[in-house]
């Protein structure tokens, strides 16, 4: 299966069309997100394109450092929930600095482009670690 997923490239290109085209459907249709059988459906079919894709980028990576990504991941957003739910700090406040922030996280990545090492890979990581951290403190 590893095999598959990592030589078939269409289905993969398909999983990133399927899931922008259910993303503008479930964002621009608001009264499709209302109608029982059919919301459930789009959001059916978004969860497995997107499943695809995380499994597919998976793929390429080790066990370890998956679950390690995995157990990293649930720790940060657990940890950043409850500490959202007792703050006083109304972090709705900072959205224009939170987009601003991820503006320049984009612009960042296409430097990585150009401009490649493991230290920089290393900041811009720990940059959208923290950017993404802020948006879950913000909506929690």
């Amino acid at each position: 299966m590893k095999t598959w997923v990592q030589t078939h490239r269409g289905a993969f290109y398909s999983a990133i069309g399927i899931s922008f085209a259910l993303i503008i459907v479930l964002s621009c249709c608001r009264e499709a997100t209302k109608k029982v059988p059919l919301n459930y459906f789009l959001l059916f079919g978004f969860t497995l394109a997107e499943a695809y894709l995380v499994g597919t980028a998976s793929s390429f990576y080790d066990t370890p450092a998956v679950l390690m990504a995995l157990g990293i991941t649930i720790v940060v957003v657990v940890g950043l929930t409850i500490f959202a739910w007792q703050t006083k700090i109304d972090f709705t406040l900072y959205s224009g600095v939170f987009f601003c922030l991820l503006l320049c996280l984009v612009l960042f990545g296409f430097l990585q482009i150009f401009f490649r090492s493991q230290i920089l890979q290393t900041v811009y990581a720990a940059f959208g670690a923290f950017i993404f951290s802020a948006y879950i403190v913000r909506l929690a």
